[in-house]
């Protein structure tokens, strides 16, 4: 009996294509997941959140509108010189 080696290229293509499918598929199980995690480290991200909020938060805001009013300005200004 002999063994007959097919290099077809559109089975190496399918395969490809599943291989990069089940990747996907793993990365959304993985997104799924529940994280089960202790008190210590809740704690410590609790901390750390609201240090963010009380430096940064009203900082992060202010710039999040600002950059919302430049991105308005922009699509106004292309339309205003598109005609």
């Amino acid at each position: 009996m002999k063994a007959i080696w097919s290099n077809n290229s559109n089975s190496s293509s399918i395969d490809d294509k599943e291989h990069v499918v089940n990747i996907c598929f793993m990365a959304i199980e993985r997104e799924n997941e529940v994280i089960s995690s202790n008190d210590e480290s809740d704690l410590f991200y609790n901390e750390l959140h609201d240090a963010f909020e009380k430096k940064l938060g009203s900082k992060y805001s202010i710039l999040k509108r600002t950059m919302h009013v430049y991105l308005l300005r922009k699509i106004l200004y292309k339309r205003k010189h598109a005609s």
